[in-house]
């Protein structure tokens, strides 16, 4: 095990922003990780376990304490002779869309819709790759490090064509197959999310209010046509609603750092763009959805 000093997190990240950390480490199995763990309790410094850095966003100060890479890798599929299920077994550190290609690959049902999503496998029981953006690793951060992940699949699946684009993308083929779902997403994502390659983002950074049913009614009768979703804690409004129909801040910008086009919940900002300006933008949007609307949206993007 190596400990380093003084290393750029801007180039680990998907948003390419940020300082640099005080100490950082790379660990490839469990004993190197212990090993990592003990150097973070014996420097009294605090840790922060990295995978694709796609859903955070470093501070322009760094991190004071130890930068855990996680690097554990390996794929392991087991298959179930007594019915059409398998399971796919996968390091925390292998990248989640390598996954979904796997599985494609070996005509298995039930990653499809989750391909090009940046980011690890060790982060996806976490963030639930956005499926619904809540868990008990989430809800306890630090409690728990994530080794590995298991992921039932089925080889007698069916496409799952609800999402609106994906339904109209096959509107004259309704059963397409793994490949051509996956081609699709791809495609798909391709149109509503940045170019890693030209900008950088951490996808989504709001997550989606959830109000009560008094506040749904007033909104309504400003928005009439906004789409909301009763849950078991209220009315779940989609974010990029009110900040594109209500607010029309679709490419709205400060410094470097601005709402991106095709979806203003995905946050942009040019290569080196200061951190600050990022959270600067992230504070106006909060100010002018509350003056608004009178809700306060919180960030789903980790700031670290």
């Amino acid at each position: 095990m190596n400990i380093e000093e003084g290393v750029p997190l801007a180039p680990l990240t998907t948003f390419r922003i940020g300082g640099a950390a005080r100490y950082f480490v790379r660990v490839r199995s469990l004993e190197e990780l212990r090993e990592a763990l003990a150097f973070a309790r014996s420097h009294a410094v605090p840790f922060f376990i990295l995978g694709g850095g796609s859903n955070i966003l470093v501070s322009d100060e760094g991190y004071d304490g130890l930068i855990i890479k996680m690097e554990m890798k390996g794929t392991e599929l087991i298959e179930d002779a007594a019915s059409e299920k398998a399971l796919l077994i996968a390091a925390a550190g292998e990248r989640w869309d390598d996954l979904v290609a796997y599985a494609v690959a070996h005509d298995l049902w039930g990653l499809e819709n989750l391909s090009g999503i940046p980011g690890t496998v060790g982060a996806s029981p976490v963030q639930n790759i956005g499926a619904y953006r809540m868990s008990i690793f989430k809800q306890q951060a630090g409690r728990f490090i994530i080794l590995r992940a298991v992921f039932s699949l089925s080889r007698e699946g069916a496409p799952n064509l609800s999402y609106r684009d994906l339904r109209e993308a096959f509107a004259e083929k309704p059963q397409p197959s793994l490949a051509q779902v996956r081609e699709a997403i791809l495609a798909i994502r391709a149109r509503k999310f940045p170019d890693l390659r030209r900008e950088g983002t951490a996808g989504s950074f709001f997550l989606n209010p959830t109000v009560s049913a008094e506040t749904a009614a007033r909104l309504r009768l400003v928005l009439p046509d906004m789409p909301h979703f009763p849950t078991e804690k209220g009315i779940k409004i989609p974010l990029a609603y009110l900040l594109d129909h209500g607010l029309d801040l679709r490419g709205f910008a400060l410094g470097g750092a601005r709402l991106f086009e095709s979806q203003p919940l995905v946050l942009v900002a040019r290569f080196g763009t200061p951190s600050a300006e990022v959270q600067a933008l992230v504070a106006s949007v909060q100010a002018k959805i509350r003056g608004a609307y009178g809700i306060e949206i919180e960030c789903e993007v980790k700031m670290l």
